[in-house]
Protein backbone atom coordinates (compact mmCIF):
# COMPACT_ATOMS: atom_id res chain seq x y z
CA UNK A 1 0.00 0.00 0.00
CA UNK A 2 1.39 3.39 -0.98
CA UNK A 3 2.24 5.87 1.76
CA UNK A 4 0.57 9.29 1.49
CA UNK A 5 1.03 12.57 3.38
CA UNK A 6 -1.61 15.32 3.12
CA UNK A 7 -0.99 19.08 3.28
CA UNK A 8 -4.10 21.26 3.65
CA UNK A 9 -3.77 24.98 2.95
CA UNK A 10 -6.88 25.76 4.98
CA UNK A 11 -7.23 29.43 4.04
CA UNK A 12 -6.94 28.69 0.32
CA UNK A 13 -9.40 25.80 0.21
CA UNK A 14 -11.91 27.17 2.69
CA UNK A 15 -12.00 30.56 0.98
CA UNK A 16 -12.75 28.95 -2.39
CA UNK A 17 -15.42 26.70 -0.86
CA UNK A 18 -17.06 29.63 0.93
CA UNK A 19 -17.20 31.60 -2.32
CA UNK A 20 -19.30 28.77 -3.76
CA UNK A 21 -21.43 28.18 -0.70
CA UNK A 22 -19.90 24.75 -0.09
CA UNK A 23 -19.62 23.72 3.59
CA UNK A 24 -16.43 21.64 3.70
CA UNK A 25 -16.30 18.45 5.75
CA UNK A 26 -12.55 18.20 6.42
CA UNK A 27 -12.80 14.84 8.17
CA UNK A 28 -14.49 13.32 5.12
CA UNK A 29 -12.03 15.07 2.81
CA UNK A 30 -9.13 13.44 4.63
CA UNK A 31 -10.76 10.01 4.26
CA UNK A 32 -11.22 10.77 0.58
CA UNK A 33 -7.55 11.58 0.10
CA UNK A 34 -6.39 8.45 1.92
CA UNK A 35 -8.73 5.93 0.29
CA UNK A 36 -6.76 2.86 -0.75
CA UNK A 37 -3.55 4.25 0.73
CA UNK A 38 -1.67 4.28 4.02
CA UNK A 39 -1.96 7.74 5.59
CA UNK A 40 1.31 8.58 7.29
CA UNK A 41 0.31 12.07 8.43
CA UNK A 42 -1.91 15.04 7.59
CA UNK A 43 -0.97 18.67 8.19
CA UNK A 44 -3.32 21.64 8.22
CA UNK A 45 -2.12 25.26 8.12
CA UNK A 46 -4.52 27.62 9.87
CA UNK A 47 -4.19 31.46 9.86
CA UNK A 48 -5.16 33.39 12.99
CA UNK A 49 -6.76 36.84 12.98
CA UNK A 50 -4.64 39.04 15.32
CA UNK A 51 -7.71 41.12 16.21
CA UNK A 52 -9.72 38.05 17.17
CA UNK A 53 -7.19 35.36 18.05
CA UNK A 54 -9.74 33.00 19.62
CA UNK A 55 -12.14 32.96 16.67
CA UNK A 56 -10.71 29.73 15.28
CA UNK A 57 -10.34 27.83 18.55
CA UNK A 58 -13.28 25.55 17.79
CA UNK A 59 -12.13 24.94 14.22
CA UNK A 60 -8.60 24.19 15.43
CA UNK A 61 -9.86 21.63 17.95
CA UNK A 62 -12.09 19.98 15.36
CA UNK A 63 -9.19 19.64 12.93
CA UNK A 64 -7.04 18.01 15.61
CA UNK A 65 -9.87 15.59 16.43
CA UNK A 66 -10.26 14.78 12.73
CA UNK A 67 -6.64 13.64 12.50
CA UNK A 68 -4.77 16.73 11.30
CA UNK A 69 -1.63 18.15 12.85
CA UNK A 70 -2.58 21.83 12.97
CA UNK A 71 0.07 24.49 12.34
CA UNK A 72 -1.43 27.86 13.17
CA UNK A 73 0.15 31.23 12.57
CA UNK A 74 -0.76 34.68 13.88
CA UNK A 75 -1.40 37.18 11.11
CA UNK A 76 -0.24 40.79 11.12
CA UNK A 77 -2.65 43.77 11.06
CA UNK A 78 -2.99 45.63 7.77
CA UNK A 79 -5.43 48.50 7.96
CA UNK A 80 -8.89 47.08 8.60
CA UNK A 81 -7.71 43.61 7.56
CA UNK A 82 -4.75 41.37 8.25
CA UNK A 83 -2.11 39.38 6.38
CA UNK A 84 -1.06 35.81 6.91
CA UNK A 85 1.06 33.78 4.52
CA UNK A 86 2.07 30.22 5.39
CA UNK A 87 3.56 29.25 2.02
CA UNK A 88 7.09 29.08 3.39
CA UNK A 89 6.08 26.90 6.33
CA UNK A 90 4.19 24.52 4.05
CA UNK A 91 7.08 24.32 1.58
CA UNK A 92 9.70 23.60 4.25
CA UNK A 93 7.56 20.93 5.88
CA UNK A 94 6.88 19.25 2.55
CA UNK A 95 10.62 18.99 1.91
CA UNK A 96 11.23 17.72 5.45
CA UNK A 97 8.54 15.07 5.06
CA UNK A 98 9.97 13.99 1.72
CA UNK A 99 13.41 13.54 3.30
CA UNK A 100 12.39 11.91 6.60
CA UNK A 101 9.25 9.91 5.74
CA UNK A 102 9.80 9.12 2.04
CA UNK A 103 6.12 8.92 1.05
CA UNK A 104 5.16 7.70 -2.41
CA UNK A 105 2.43 10.35 -2.65
CA UNK A 106 1.93 13.87 -1.32
CA UNK A 107 -1.49 15.50 -1.63
CA UNK A 108 -1.35 19.31 -1.62
CA UNK A 109 -4.78 20.82 -1.07
CA UNK A 110 -4.21 24.32 -2.46
CA UNK A 111 -4.50 26.22 -5.71
CA UNK A 112 -1.66 28.61 -4.86
CA UNK A 113 0.88 28.98 -7.68
CA UNK A 114 3.67 29.74 -5.22
CA UNK A 115 3.95 25.98 -4.70
CA UNK A 116 5.06 25.23 -8.27
CA UNK A 117 8.81 25.08 -7.37
CA UNK A 118 8.34 22.67 -4.47
CA UNK A 119 6.00 20.49 -6.53
CA UNK A 120 8.69 20.17 -9.20
CA UNK A 121 11.39 19.52 -6.58
CA UNK A 122 9.34 16.72 -5.02
CA UNK A 123 8.58 15.12 -8.37
CA UNK A 124 12.28 15.11 -9.18
CA UNK A 125 12.73 13.02 -6.03
CA UNK A 126 10.30 10.45 -7.41
CA UNK A 127 7.31 11.51 -5.30
CA UNK A 128 3.87 11.75 -6.89
CA UNK A 129 2.37 15.15 -6.04
CA UNK A 130 -1.39 15.48 -6.42
CA UNK A 131 -2.94 18.95 -6.25
CA UNK A 132 -6.48 19.19 -4.86
CA UNK A 133 -8.43 22.39 -5.53
CA UNK A 134 -11.51 23.89 -7.13
CA UNK A 135 -10.66 24.06 -10.86
CA UNK A 136 -11.30 27.76 -11.42
CA UNK A 137 -9.33 28.66 -8.28
CA UNK A 138 -6.23 26.66 -9.17
CA UNK A 139 -3.31 28.41 -10.82
CA UNK A 140 -2.87 26.70 -14.18
CA UNK A 141 0.89 26.13 -13.89
CA UNK A 142 0.44 24.41 -10.52
CA UNK A 143 -2.04 21.96 -12.02
CA UNK A 144 -0.03 21.32 -15.16
CA UNK A 145 3.18 20.64 -13.25
CA UNK A 146 1.65 18.36 -10.66
CA UNK A 147 1.40 14.59 -11.07
CA UNK A 148 -2.39 14.72 -11.04
CA UNK A 149 -5.31 16.97 -10.19
CA UNK A 150 -8.11 16.21 -7.71
CA UNK A 151 -11.23 18.21 -8.56
CA UNK A 152 -12.73 19.38 -5.26
CA UNK A 153 -15.84 20.70 -6.99
CA UNK A 154 -16.57 17.19 -8.28
CA UNK A 155 -15.85 15.81 -4.81
CA UNK A 156 -18.27 18.21 -3.07
CA UNK A 157 -21.04 17.65 -5.61
CA UNK A 158 -20.68 13.87 -5.38
CA UNK A 159 -20.61 13.99 -1.57
CA UNK A 160 -23.75 16.13 -1.47
CA UNK A 161 -25.52 13.71 -3.82
CA UNK A 162 -24.53 10.76 -1.64
CA UNK A 163 -25.63 12.54 1.54
CA UNK A 164 -28.99 13.42 0.02
CA UNK A 165 -29.53 9.78 -0.79
CA UNK A 166 -28.56 8.74 2.74
CA UNK A 167 -30.55 11.41 4.56
CA UNK A 168 -28.80 12.47 7.77
CA UNK A 169 -26.35 9.56 7.77
CA UNK A 170 -23.33 11.73 6.94
CA UNK A 171 -20.87 9.22 8.36
CA UNK A 172 -21.95 6.72 5.72
CA UNK A 173 -20.89 9.11 2.95
CA UNK A 174 -17.32 7.88 3.08
CA UNK A 175 -14.83 7.37 0.25
CA UNK A 176 -16.18 3.81 -0.05
CA UNK A 177 -19.46 5.37 -1.19
CA UNK A 178 -17.87 8.17 -3.22
CA UNK A 179 -14.60 6.64 -4.47
CA UNK A 180 -11.60 8.83 -5.09
CA UNK A 181 -11.09 9.99 -8.65
CA UNK A 182 -7.93 11.74 -9.70
CA UNK A 183 -8.28 13.93 -12.77
CA UNK A 184 -5.06 14.07 -14.76
CA UNK A 185 -3.20 17.37 -14.93
CA UNK A 186 -3.80 17.71 -18.65
CA UNK A 187 -7.55 18.14 -18.12
CA UNK A 188 -9.06 21.30 -19.59
CA UNK A 189 -8.71 24.34 -17.34
CA UNK A 190 -9.59 28.03 -17.71
CA UNK A 191 -6.92 29.97 -19.61
CA UNK A 192 -7.48 33.16 -17.60
CA UNK A 193 -7.55 33.97 -13.93
CA UNK A 194 -10.85 33.75 -12.11
CA UNK A 195 -12.09 36.44 -9.75
CA UNK A 196 -10.88 34.39 -6.81
CA UNK A 197 -7.41 33.90 -8.38
CA UNK A 198 -7.06 37.66 -8.76
CA UNK A 199 -8.22 38.31 -5.21
CA UNK A 200 -5.78 35.77 -3.80
CA UNK A 201 -2.88 37.85 -5.02
CA UNK A 202 -3.90 40.85 -2.95
CA UNK A 203 -2.62 39.36 0.35
CA UNK A 204 -5.01 41.51 2.39
CA UNK A 205 -7.70 39.76 4.37
CA UNK A 206 -10.96 41.65 4.99
CA UNK A 207 -12.09 41.25 8.58
CA UNK A 208 -15.42 39.45 8.69
CA UNK A 209 -18.29 40.69 10.85
CA UNK A 210 -18.48 37.20 12.35
CA UNK A 211 -15.61 34.84 13.16
CA UNK A 212 -14.78 32.59 10.26
CA UNK A 213 -12.07 31.45 7.87
CA UNK A 214 -12.00 34.49 5.60
CA UNK A 215 -8.29 34.54 4.81
CA UNK A 216 -7.24 35.25 1.24
CA UNK A 217 -3.70 33.84 0.87
CA UNK A 218 -1.03 35.23 -1.41
CA UNK A 219 -0.68 33.60 -4.80
CA UNK A 220 0.98 34.28 -8.09
CA UNK A 221 -1.24 35.15 -11.01
CA UNK A 222 -2.12 32.22 -13.29
CA UNK A 223 -0.03 31.98 -16.45
CA UNK A 224 -1.68 31.15 -19.76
Amino acid sequence: MEKVVVFLDFANVDRAASERGYPMDYANLLHYFREGRFLVEAYCYLPINPRNPYAHDEIRDELWEQGYIVRDKMGTPAGDSYKCNQDLEITLEMMRVAHELSPEIIVLASGDGDFVPVVLALRQRGIRVEVAAFPDCAVRQLVLKSSGFIDLEWYVEELEAVQEGLGDSVESATPETAPMTTVRADAALPETASVVDQAMGADEIPTASEPGPTVIPESESPQP
